[in-house]
């Protein structure tokens, strides 16, 4: 049996497993679930470049049939993965790290030991939530034994710091590994970036407004808008329509697109986990602009935890904490 064990479900969450495979030097065997195509992509694009201690499995259907669910150490980046909480209900928690998981770290962070583990934005079973109380409850009673660390580039967040006090290790993640990564992709077709956002996709702020934070960005110059992974194929059309603006494909994280720009200049946000990313893995010249979300896009009956998550990550992506990184990066 393998060191550690890792269950992966998005993108992202496969990249920072393999981070911390290459911070530590131990090895891993990395399970990805089967049916998600971006994550069969990103496979695809790093299987080569993946550190010598790093093994990706064919795709496994089910968590209850993966080796995840009998390592004694384990690595996960959705703790509100339903699948993930039912087994925790029948195993419990052992050694475990976490890795960042975008913006549901910091609600993780926030809730932990305060409220049931479930997902921003949705209303959840009887059942669910039963099992994310049971969840933060043995994650609270491992952590105080010493048994979870959280693998983390949001370290200089207030509620991911609090979390020492409960006896969280936290470890940070540099991307010192994908900013070793040749990039896999085309680049992208303007020296403008915008980020696209899942947040009209999920009900939280109107369409009409994101899109006229789109199209006043357009105005000035030409963009490349790479969309959000769960953003509606409706809202990727209103976007792709606006005068100055290419539709890049929206397959492989946006960190693996980027590193193939090599005339980027400029990268426009709104609030997004990518931002920490970017910034350690993009060279220091590339100007990431982080635009806070108006008061006035959200709808009555915004998730209040949503508009806090996107307020802490806008007070976070300023990038103060994160290692200092030279400008040779073979990324850009």
């Amino acid at each position: 049996m393998p060191s550690r064990v890792a269950w992966v479900e998005s993108p992202l969450q496969l990249l920072n497993v393999v981070e911390y495979a290459a911070s530590v030097g131990e090895a891993v065997v990395i399970e990805p679930r089967a049916g998600v195509l971006q994550l069969e992509q990103t496979v695809a694009a790093i299987h080569s470049q993946l550190p010598a201690n790093a093994r990706i499995t064919e795709p496994v259907a089910s968590i209850s049939a993966s080796r995840f669910r009998r390592a004694r150490s384990r690595i996960v980046g959705d703790v509100y993965s339903g699948q993930f909480r039912s087994l925790v209900a029948t195993t419990g928690i052992r050694d475990l790290v976490i890795v960042d998981d975008g913006s549901a770290t910091v609600h993780f962070a926030a809730t932990l030991g305060t409220a049931p583990l479930i997902r921003m934005a949705q209303t959840e079973g009887v059942l669910m939530r039963a099992l994310g109380g049971y969840l933060g409850s043995r994650l609270v009673a491992a952590a105080a034994r010493g048994r979870v660390t959280l693998f983390t580039a949001y370290g200089s967040d207030p509620s991911v710091r609090a979390l020492e006090s409960r006896g969280v290790r936290l470890a940070a993640n540099d991307y010192s590994w994908l900013r070793s990564v040749t990039p896999a992709t085309g680049a992208v077709h303007h020296p403008l970036i915008v980020l696209g956002s899942a947040l009209v996709t999920d009900g939280q702020v109107g369409v009409e407004d994101y899109l006229d934070w789109v199209r006043a960005l357009a105005a000035v110059e030409p963009l490349s808008y790479l969309p959000h992974r769960r953003e509606s194929s409706a809202q990727r059309d209103a976007v792709a329509a606006i005068s100055g603006v290419t539709l890049e494909p929206g397959v492989l994280p946006v960190e693996l697109v980027l590193g193939a720009a090599g005339a980027l200049h400029r990268v426009e946000t709104l609030p997004s986990s990518a931002v920490a990313t970017l910034r350690a893995i993009l060279p220091a010249q590339v100007d990431i602009t982080v635009t806070p979300v108006p008061e006035s896009w959200w709808l009555v009956g915004a998730d209040p935890h949503i508009r806090r998550a996107f307020e802490q990550l806008a007070d976070a992506e300023t990038g103060q904490d994160l290692p200092d990184r030279e400008d040779d990066s073979n990324v850009g």
